[in-house]
C-alpha cells in the first residue's frame, strides 16, 4: 500500500462477490485489515456488507461493482443514498444510456474501456456454475464461454458456419483506444481496464496506451491524438494472444455477433462511444 501511495498510485481492493452469512465476520475482518492498510475503497457487489461498511466505516469510500448490475440512474441513486461514492456501470448500456446517467447521477460513474468481455450480462453468469460448479458471480469463473462446441439439433450436428463458428459465445477483447476522445468526453469519472489473471507485460502495454492517449486528449492535442491513437493499437495487440475488437459501449442493444475470428472470440457490432462534457480523473485496472 505504501508502495503505491509514494507513486502517487490508488489501491482499490475488489471484494465484489455475493457474501453468505458464514462468511460475513471473514469479510468484515479483510475490509478492517484493507482500511486499517490505507485503502483507497472497496469494490462491492453484496448489498449488506456494503450497508455494514458504510455504518462501521463512513469514511471509507466504496464502489458498486459492474457485478451489481446497474444500468439507469435509479440503481446509480439507490447505491449512492447507501453511501456509494462510485458505481461502475454495467457494459451492456446503449450511449444515451450512460450519457443520461452520467448528467442525473449523484455518484462518479465508471466504465470499462479495454480487456476480456463476458458473453452474459455482468454478475448475471450461472453457466460456469452449472457445468463446473465453480461460480463466476464468486470469483471463480472457468470460462466455459472460451470452449470449442459443437451444435446438435434432433440428433444432427449442425453446420459451424451457421453458429458463427467452433466458438460461438468465446467474445473479442474490448479495445477502445481509437475512440477514447468521446469516452473522455462522456463525463465518466474513471476508466477501467480488465485485467484479471492477466500477465504483467498486458497491465504494462494497456496501462502505458490508456494513460498516453487520456494526457494527450486532456491537453487538447487532439489532431495529433487521433494521428497517434491507431498507433497505439499494435502495442496493445502485442500484449496478449487474442483478438481486439474496436467497439465499445453498443448503441443498440445487442449480444456479440456469432461471427467467430479464428479461435479467440465474436466481433461486436460497431459503436458511437458515448459523448458529454467532463474528463476523466484516474485511470484503473480491474
Amino acid at each position: 500500500m505504501k508502495l503505491a501511495h509514494s507513486h502517487g498510485v490508488l489501491v482499490y481492493l475488489a471484494l465484489n462477490i455475493p457474501i453468505k452469512q458464514k462468511e460475513l465476520q471473514h469479510a468484515l475482518d479483510i475490509a478492517d485489515c484493507a482500511y486499517a492498510a490505507g485503502v483507497d475503497a472497496l469494490i462491492l457487489q453484496d448489498l449488506g456488507l456494503l450497508r455494514l461498511l458504510n455504518e462501521i466505516y463512513p469514511d471509507l469510500d466504496i464502489h458498486a461493482s459492474t457485478q451489481m448490475t446497474i444500468h439507469n440512474k435509479r440503481g446509480v441513486n439507490f447505491v449512492a443514498g447507501m453511501g456509494v461514492k462510485r458505481v461502475i456501470v454495467s457494459r451492456e448500456l446503449t450511449a444515451a444510456e450512460v450519457k443520461d446517467i452520467v448528467d442525473h447521477s449523484k455518484a462518479e460513474i465508471e466504465v470499462f474501456v479495454h480487456g476480456a468481455l463476458c458473453y452474459s450480462y455482468s454478475g448475471k453468469c450461472l453457466f460456469s456454475s452449472f457445468l463446473h460448479g465453480k461460480s463466476a458471480n464468486r470469483g471463480a469463473c472457468a470460462q466455459p464461454c472460451r470452449r470449442k462446441y459443437r451444435f446438435v439439433v434432433n440428433g444432427r450436428e449442425v453446420d459451424e458456419r451457421h453458429i458463427g463458428g467452433s466458438y460461438p459465445i468465446s467474445c473479442a477483447e474490448l479495445s477502445t483506444i481509437t475512440g477514447l476522445e468521446d469516452i473522455v468526453k462522456t463525463g465518466v469519472v474513471s476508466l477501467k481496464i480488465e485485467g484479471r489473471m492477466k500477465k504483467p507485460e498486458y497491465v504494462t502495454a494497456s496501462a502505458a496506451a490508456y494513460k498516453a492517449a487520456v494526457q494527450g486528449i486532456c491537453v487538447q492535442e487532439i489532431i495529433r491524438q487521433k494521428r497517434n491513437l491507431k498507433q497505439e493499437k499494435p502495442n496493445l495487440q502485442n500484449s496478449f494472444t487474442g483478438v481486439l475488437q474496436e467497439a465499445s459501449y453498443l448503441e443498440k442493444k445487442a449480444y456479440p455477433t456469432l461471427n467467430t475470428v479464428q479461435t479467440t472470440g465474436c466481433s461486436l457490432e460497431k459503436s458511437l462511444i458515448f459523448p458529454a462534457q467532463k474528463g476523466i480523473r484516474n485511470l484503473q485496472f480491474g
